[in-house]
């Protein structure tokens, strides 16, 4: 059985395998970037000269193919112009954005919750406005639990603190925010929601459910998955449908395929070693089931129109269709942290764990690799529209980075030293100027150029 958000701790999304099977757009929030990016050194000055090495880099990264698009299907749920709004960025947990990419990006600013022992433990999402909204353990004195939604301003000041429930449960999934600007949170066993300004506006229990990201549908429908059920609620909190697990509970945040499926991983009956993908539609009724070997451990990552990608706790790596099929299953190396997030880069699906190296799948062949040239410790991925990719290292004696890497994962094109110790990192968010938002511990970085 997989407890997906263990406080304090957190949790996965992904691209189109070619460009041929995707939408040729990009979601209507946000342009692809027109220049590219570049490779570069983090701690060099703003306006030092570019050297010829970096000129170079530049020359071979714009002469690239373009990325494929990134197919999100009707994000009328989510809020417009918000530039990382849910986990994955979008319902189709591709883990990717239209955003530039970082050059020779620093260190913005950073925010510290004012509590002892304080510490994120989701990985944030970014508003239209620019307001950084993540979960943090903050408790109220050394003898108590508690967790707040904690809102930073673009301009790295705080905005608000909002309590969350008391209670026990995972509390490690992004919030994520709808149209109309309420954020929802599904930890500490309920689903809460809040106004932009930290209001609390209504919560519903969900049992001892692992934490999931909320998934919120085009007609405004919030799905989240409950401790015996996947729940739906409208969004004033009542209830509209409850889907029924067979075995001991969902896992993982829902998937929403651009046909407005949803995909959601499940834990198997106590005594069981397998569980399932479950295949959903809008209104609640089973479309498929799919046994896996093992528990699902990532969300369901969308590759095309009919295919995704999962991880399990047997260490499977499977592409599966929605129509209840299997394109291919391989065993490979584990992936320690549960629900870390993942990004989608054609060909590649990334997995990431906190004290892991990372795995990639590649959706064409079907090969499973471990990339021990990334890193012994990361976190979950995140990636630009460019397809470079944004992740965190963590390890003993060498500095605590954060890092762009190709799109294979082979060149590195910049890192940005943290002066953070202890604790791991959370899964990167990305702005719509390409400024990238991490909770480390108890503090939120803004990297950006």
């Amino acid at each position: 059985m997989i407890s997906r958000h263990a406080a304090p701790a957190l949790a996965a999304a992904a691209l189109a395998g070619c460009a041929a099977v995707l939408g040729a757009d990009f979601d209507r929030h946000l342009a692809p970037d027109a220049d590219g990016g570049a490779a570069g050194d983090a701690t060099a000055a703003a306006d030092s000269p570019t050297s010829p090495t970096d000129a170079a880099a530049d020359a071979a990264r714009d002469a690239g193919p373009p990325p494929p698009a990134v197919d999100c299907g009707d994000m009328g749920g989510l809020q417009a112009g918000a530039a990382w709004p849910t986990e994955g960025y979008c319902n189709t947990r591709p883990g990717r954005s239209g955003a530039p990419a970082l050059k020779k990006p620093k260190i913005a600013w950073r925010y510290t919750v004012p509590t002892a022992n304080a510490a994120f433990t989701s990985p944030p999402v970014i508003a239209a406005d620019g307001t950084v909204y993540a979960v943090a353990f903050d408790p109220p004195d050394a003898a108590a639990l508690g967790y707040s939604l904690v809102a930073v301003r673009a301009s790295g000041q705080e905005r608000f603190r909002a309590a969350l429930p008391s209670g026990f449960g995972g509390v490690s999934a992004s919030p994520t925010i709808a149209a109309d600007g309420t954020v929802y949170v599904a930890a500490v066993a309920a689903l809460t929601a809040f106004t932009a300004d930290g209001a609390p506006k209504w919560s519903k229990p969900l049992g001892n459910a692992p934490a999931a990201a909320p998934t919120v549908l085009p007609d405004g429908t919030v799905v989240v998955a409950g401790a015996a059920a996947l729940e739906a609620f409208y969004p004033d909190g009542n209830s509209r449908w409850s889907y029924p697990s067979d075995g001991y509970g969902f896992v993982g945040t829902a998937a929403v395929t651009a046909g407005g499926l949803l995909v959601v991983g499940e834990q198997p009956p106590l005594g069981q070693l397998d569980g399932a993908v479950h295949v959903v539609s809008p209104d609640g009724q089973r479309r498929a089931k799919i046994g896996v070997s093992g528990t699902p451990r990532t969300t369901p990552v969308l590759v095309d129109k009919t295919r995704f990608a999962v991880s399990t706790t047997t260490s499977r790596y499977a592409v599966l269709t929605v129509s209840g099929g299997v394109d291919s299953v391989k065993a490979g190396p584990s992936v320690s942290d549960p629900l870390a997030p993942v990004a989608w880069s054609a060909p590649l699906v990334w997995f990431a764990g906190a004290r892991s190296r990372p795995v990639t799948l590649d959706v064409a062949t079907g090969a499973v690799v471990a990339r021990d040239d990334v890193g012994s410790i990361t976190t979950g991925f995140a990636a630009a529209g460019d397809g470079t990719l944004v992740v965190a290292t963590r390890g003993g004696g060498t500095p605590n980075v954060l890092r762009g890497l190709s799109a294979d994962g082979a060149t590195e094109r910049w890192s940005v030293e943290l002066e953070i110790t202890g604790a791991d990192p959370k899964g990167p968010a990305i702005g719509s100027d390409g400024a990238v938002a991490l909770p480390w511990g108890p503090t939120l970085y803004l990297v950006r150029d």
